[in-house]
């Protein structure tokens, strides 16, 4: 370990390696320091959690250590643009002049890569707006001159696109598969298998523990993981481990008919008609599910609505079996549809089973992907812990792991047992580069237009570029309504384009507003943007009617206590994350802007502002206009 800590040192020092190798480098004692402590989690094996202020450099802090490990090592991040980042452009190119001979892979998940079976078995006539079809016709181009199979290449893909080519693990063949060999998802795999640094994002890395074991096993060759961006864990976790069922797989069946249809011949009475069936079904689908989750109901009533819907898409599915089963010659389409109506259907029969005999509680969503059904076993029995999925020795890393110094809340969600925690102070000067300001509010969050309030109060005193983060999308629409009509800046809103391409489209302006919700809250990059300020609209409590969040803490818990245990102390973690989104370097000052009243007024405000790192308060404008032209 000695030697590994001279390397280190050599390479940090303001006369060091990577001062003559990296333009714009300069040395942090906190980013050495940070880098020590991974080498020697790495070196020992140890399970770890470090917490590095805004501004350390923890990328370079830990890939460092990681290439002149002699372990194989697993990093996960949050999202897989930082993911592709970490990969292209950070550790490939340490790589070339730390440790050339390391061998680097990326993986992804079986959906953000190329399945060359479905793409031949998908006609362009599948798709019925023409914006499909042009999008259809350049990914088939695309196909032939991909070295990776990443869909990720061609940007952003429209829903229906990219399902028609892409597969889930239950329906995937593997083996059996005639373009097993030319299969992107099992190459992407085979490569990260040999690799000495495997760099995944962490939704592939839970699915690999739950439901995936081809992923389970790239996962589990590797000596130590390290978990950049980690709060996020806890989440990803349990939502995947209370997430039973969805009906996005109707869409295929429906997509699959329709091609056999235009195969087989249109004139087939026996593919129409199974055609429509699906069709209808998949609209009453919907219409059943707001009946079902869209009411007082009890649980009791819950439950056997829900066995209701399922025994009828199972119903239905089997019904396609037995109908395509005699045909399955006919086309290789056919005989895969065969099998996933009758795996699907055997998989439905098994959750009403579950529900019937009260071994699950379940509710249902609309999400981004459609409708999701979620379910808690009805006993009181607690989910694994992240750290408990194996035995391979893990290093949490994040800006935001500890409360006032104390690492308790993070890691009650990660583990059973006790993990020594870490924390490294940046270099930032928050006194100096951060003013408050406390708009006089008089209406609360709770009431209507609260939003268009909150921007009446602070409109004169928002410099040119300005961040707002709102907790909610119906706060973000009304905010962008009141300021699409002051028609005096360009507005750069959340959901209009890809988060990166909205940054940098929000960096090239001299003035601009850049507006979004929960996603924009971490995990992106806004270094180098020009943010002058950032407006949080309300404090970012979950809510106690949140499913998830009660069937994670334990349905018998008083609303008080989770409120103390959870609510709290997840909103004070969720603040510093959305507050670290405004000061990215040691020259840069900003002034924050805090809506809600509660920050100031309510019981629990001292534990809030205890938070965020120390900076004055004014409720002047004129001092906050001055402070802002001090920085111009």
């Amino acid at each position: 370990m000695q030697n590994m800590t001279r390397q280190l040192e050599s390479y940090f020092s303001s006369e060091g390696e990577l001062a003559h190798t990296l333009t714009n480098f300069q040395f942090r004692q906190p980013q050495q320091d940070f880098a020590t402590h991974i080498a020697e989690a790495l070196n020992a094996g140890d399970t770890l959690m470090v917490e590095a202020e805004t501004g350390v450099g923890k990328t370079l802090g830990y890939l460092l250590p990681i290439l002149l490990s002699s372990k194989k090592v697993l990093i996960s991040s949050f999202t897989k643009a930082l993911q592709d980042q970490i990969y292209h452009d950070d550790v490939n190119r340490l790589r070339h002049w730390v440790a050339p001979d390391k061998r680097v892979a990326v993986l992804k998940g079986r959906a953000n890569y190329l399945c060359p079976e479905k793409l031949k078995r998908t006609q362009s006539d599948a798709f019925a707006a023409p914006n499909e079809v042009s999008e259809f016709a350049q990914v088939q181009a695309w196909s032939y001159r991909t070295k990776t199979g990443d869909l990720n290449e061609l940007g952003t893909l429209r829903t229906r696109v990219r399902s028609s080519i892409t597969l889930s693990a239950e329906e995937c063949l593997g083996r059996a598969c005639e373009s097993f060999n030319q299969c992107p998802f099992y190459r992407a795999r085979e490569r990260a298998l040999s690799s000495d640094v495997l760099v995944v994002n962490h939704q592939l890395l839970v699915a690999s523990y739950l439901f995936d074991s081809d992923l389970r096993a790239v996962v589990e060759s590797r000596d130590v993981q390290l978990l950049d961006e980690a709060e996020h864990l806890p989440e990803l976790l349990q939502n995947a481990q209370f997430r039973l069922f969805d009906f996005i797989w109707l869409k295929d069946i429906v997509r699959d008919l329709a091609t056999l249809v235009s195969e087989i011949g249109s004139e087939d009475p026996l593919l129409k008609r199974l055609l429509q069936q699906a069709r209808q079904h998949e609209h009453g689908v919907a219409r059943s599910f707001d009946a079902v989750f869209v009411s007082n109901a009890t649980s009791l009533e819950l439950n056997s609505k829900m066995v209701d819907l399922l025994d009828r898409s199972e119903a239905m599915l089997s019904e396609f079996a037995r109908t395509l089963n005699p045909r399955r010659q006919q086309s290789r389409l056919m005989s895969q549809l065969l099998e996933a109506c009758a795996e699907r259907a055997a998989q439905l029969q098994i959750l009403a089973g579950d529900i019937e005999n009260g071994d699950q509680a379940v509710w249902g969503q609309q999400e981004f992907d459609g409708l999701v059904v979620y379910g808690a076993p009805s006993a009181d029995k607690e989910m694994p812990r992240f750290v408990e999925l194996d035995a391979t020795p893990k290093i949490f890393v994040s800006a935001t792991l500890s409360l006032g110094g104390s690492f308790d809340f993070f890691c009650r969600r990660i583990s059973r047992q006790e993990i020594r925690g870490v924390s490294i102070a940046g270099s930032f000067n928050y006194r100096s580069q951060v003013l408050g300001y406390r708009p006089q509010m008089v209406l609360s969050p709770e009431e209507d237009h609260y939003t268009t309030a909150l921007l009446r109060q602070v409109f004169n005193v928002l410099p040119k570029k300005t961040l707002m983060l709102f907790t909610s999308h119906r706060a973000l629409a009304e905010a962008h309504r009141y300021l699409v009509d002051k028609k005096r800046t360009s507005l750069y809103l959340q959901g209009d384009a890809s988060a990166q391409d909205l940054i940098k489209a929000f960096s090239r302006e001299d003035a601009g507003i850049l507006m979004g919700t929960r996603g924009f809250w971490q995990g992106i990059d806004i270094k180098g943007s020009g943010v002058q300020c950032l407006l949080i609209d309300k404090l970012p409590f979950r809510s106690l009617d949140d499913r998830l969040l009660v069937a994670g803490s334990g349905e018998s818990a008083p609303g008080d206590q989770i409120f103390a245990e959870f609510l709290l102390p997840d909103c004070a973690l969720r603040l510093r994350q959305g507050f670290g989104r405004l000061i990215r370097s040691e020259d840069a000052q900003g002034l924050f802007i805090m809506g809600d009243q509660r920050f100031w007024d309510s019981s629990y405000a001292g534990f809030l502002q205890q938070a965020l790192p120390e900076f004055s308060w004014t409720a002047d404008k004129e001092a906050a206009d001055k402070f802002l032209r001090a920085d111009a």
